[in-house]
């Protein structure tokens, strides 16, 4: 039986050879705008700051819920992750933490570009999976199950500070950004 409250699409944007094209990428975000979808995440970041990619995403009406990228690098400083490094009002960027709610290594920050932090570990058949991509991944879920409850029909970017006002600050993460 489908669950009414929460439908997921899944849209593959990769080629056969694991790559990612502004086209598709596009394609896929005005696929899921036309479908009705309300957030979107984005478990993915590149180097290129693509005018295409920034038009559709500050265009949308969706909610983006970006992975901040698995470099270590501080985004602030000018070290390029997109779609984080937009900066747009619809966008939540994603850095990610450890079991113990401490940055994990790869993962990139910035107090000024990177929103929010979650934990970004999973075990997936023993293994130990970690990185932005997972902290957006659970972001999502937890934007979603809130946007689900919520009697409040607003705008992406009201949603987002909404979401943004409930978040335990983490002044371990501040300190990470003043000293670099």
């Amino acid at each position: 039986k489908q669950n009414s409250a929460y439908q997921i699409i899944l849209l593959n944007v990769l080629s056969m050879e694991g790559e990612c094209s502004t086209e598709r990428l596009v394609r896929a975000i005005e696929y899921a705008e036309s479908a009705g979808v309300k957030i979107c995440n984005l478990s993915l970041s590149t180097y290129s700051n693509d005018q295409k990619l920034r038009a559709v995403i500050e265009k949308s009406k969706m909610l983006f819920v970006v992975a901040a990228g698995n470099e270590g690098e501080n985004l602030d400083k000018g070290f390029p992750s997109y779609p984080t490094n937009y900066k747009l009002d619809n966008v939540i960027s994603v850095a990610a933490l450890d079991d113990n709610g401490k940055l994990i290594e790869m993962s990139n920050y910035g107090e000024n570009t990177v929103d929010i932090a979650e934990n970004g570990i999973i075990t997936c058949e023993n293994e130990i999976v970690e990185g932005t991509s997972i902290a957006a991944g659970k972001m999502s879920a937890i934007v979603t199950r809130y946007y689900g409850l919520s009697q409040k029909k607003l705008s992406a970017d009201k949603y987002k500070k909404e979401v943004l006002i409930f978040v335990e600050k983490n002044n371990s993460l501040q300190k990470i950004c003043e000293l670099l």
